[in-house]
């Protein structure tokens, strides 16, 4: 997944996507999954 700024519990995967200049742009598509771990809804 991507790297997350927030938190090492959240993840972020991509799809449809290229790296250019060390950054991450679209490729045609734009496919995104965030996850996130806690105990409780609120974390």
């Amino acid at each position: 997944g991507l790297d997350s700024k927030f938190s090492d519990h959240i993840k972020v995967f991509h799809a449809g996507t290229s790296i250019i200049d060390n950054k991450v742009v679209t490729a045609g598509g734009r496919v995104l999954c965030v996850t996130a771990l806690g105990e409780t809804v609120v974390d």
